[in-house]
């Protein structure tokens, strides 16, 4: 067969896709098609009653302006042998260029290839993109007749943040993920395992089984930053998913305006639930913070069709000279170590606290204020804060106990119980007292997280 070009239409019917898949390609009842072979082909006859052939540098477009599968420089080797059972051996690399919906995805180079009987062949299949940032290969063997098979499924990234650049802004195009998502990944691998058993081509009866494995992911999500973040997850089912072992996650530093470090967490879902609004398990979390730790005392659960989740941490070991850091403008020194419980609610995206409370270990501590002009004004006209803050100047404190409520506004109130005493005052005799302080946390956490950028800015021109 001498040099060729097809050019033809196709019903998308004869392409076997479901009907939303064809409408949301933006294709009509027909396609064009076209294929190109620019050498002559020669086939073979062979020793077994079959024949071979092979094409070189192949050409096959299938597609319109609005979503097009183009497949170049294709080279394909094959040889069929007749008798009891058809058998096929073939080997196909191929460059793969794709435009869905108007919109270019990045290129990847395919392979395929085929041994043996069509009822019991061996069949493989990869694809890497071209900038070796993403890949997936497909093994395994079966009856291709009747969709029946075992396959083995890997899939990665060994470079997140190029695969992220790629992938995120088409899958924000096509509406598979929010226009105003903020996230920004910087760094990390990912690896995918699925073993895949199907017994007929009806792809809602296949049965899988899947690993994935994500390390040192970092990146920025709105305005917080994330770093060392790892995870494994081992799990059965395609709708309904079931844990085989505890997800395990884990992340070297999040910066929330502070910075929480050495977070642990470990997941389940020991049950088949539907993957749309899953209850998950929360066997154990802690996390280190202010000097400390912050934990989960006992197992929880988070239920993502619920628009309430409750559930109680503990803090432990908390550094008050940490906490104190936090206040921008304030010159205040603090020493000792607190405990406390805080019961936590999240609805509507916002952390809300009720009744919590925190209090300091033995044997106390101390608390070093030094009033500014604004603080000075207003105890020109208030006794009691005068009185407060000549206290709290050089408070020896053996007693310091709060109740901690933050509302869905952001409002931290603080309810501070104090024993102890200041030196320099009334003979150091000792001296009880209550501060109620309120903030809001929303415009500090912004201001410690922008303040941090800023640094980070200068920090990057200066080197």
């Amino acid at each position: 067969m001498g040099p060729t070009e097809l050019n033809a239409r196709v019903h998308v019917q004869a392409l076997t896709l479901p009907a939303e898949t064809v409408g949301w390609l933006q294709w009509g009842e027909t396609i064009p098609l076209q294929w190109i072979t620019p050498e002559i082909v020669n086939v073979f006859p062979t020793d077994r009653g079959g024949w071979s052939f092979a094409l070189k540098d192949n050409l096959l477009l299938i597609g319109d302006n609005k979503s097009e599968l183009r497949l170049e420089s294709i080279n394909l080797n094959t040889s069929i042998t007749s008798g009891e059972e058809i058998a096929i051996n073939t080997a196909l690399s191929a460059r793969l260029n794709t435009r869905l919906r108007k919109k270019q995805l990045p290129p990847f180079n395919m392979g395929l290839s085929h041994k043996g009987p069509l009822t019991e062949g061996v069949f493989s299949f990869s694809l890497d993109d071209v900038a070796q940032s993403m890949s997936l290969s497909l093994e395994g063997g079966g009856d291709i007749t009747k969709g029946i098979g075992r396959y083995q499924l890997t899939a990665g990234s060994q470079d997140l943040r190029y695969a992220s650049e790629s992938v995120f802004p088409l899958l924000k195009n096509f509406g598979l993920v929010g226009k105003n998502l903020k996230l920004e990944i910087l760094g990390g691998q990912m690896t995918l395992e699925s073993e895949l058993r199907s017994s007929s081509f009806d792809l809602n009866l296949v049965k899988q089984t899947s690993q994935l494995e994500i390390r040192n992911l970092s990146g920025i999500y709105d305005e917080y930053r994330f770093d060392g973040v790892s995870a494994v997850a081992h799990w059965t089912g395609t709708e309904s998913l079931q844990t085989l072992s505890p997800v395990e996650l884990s992340i070297a530093s999040l910066d929330l305006g502070f910075e929480v470090t050495d977070t642990l967490l470990s997941l389940s879902l020991p049950k088949a639930t539907p993957l749309q609004q899953p209850v998950v398990n929360i066997e154990s979390f802690s996390s280190n913070m202010f000097g400390g730790q912050v934990l989960l005392p006992e197992p929880a659960f988070w239920d993502f069709g619920a628009e309430t989740n409750h559930f109680s941490i503990q803090a432990k070991n908390w550094r008050l000279a940490d906490m104190v850091a936090m206040q921008t403008g304030q010159d205040i020194r603090a020493q000792g170590l607190l405990e406390g419980e805080l019961p936590v609610t999240v609805t509507g995206g916002r952390i809300i606290v009720a009744d919590g409370f925190l209090r300091a270990l033995a044997p106390g501590g101390s608390i070093r204020y030094v009033a500014n002009e604004a603080s000075k004004a207003l105890a020109a006209s208030s006794p009691e804060l005068a009185l407060a803050m000549d206290l709290l100047s050089d408070f020896q404190y053996e007693v310091l106990s709060s109740r901690v409520d933050l509302d869905r506004q952001g409002n931290l109130l603080l309810g501070l119980a104090l024993a102890g005493k200041n030196p320099a005052l009334y003979d150091g005799r000792q001296v009880n007292f209550n501060i109620n302080l309120e903030q809001n946390l929303d415009p500090l956490l912004q201001s410690l997280r922008l303040s941090d950028k800023l640094v980070e800015q200068l920090e990057s021109r200066i080197q």
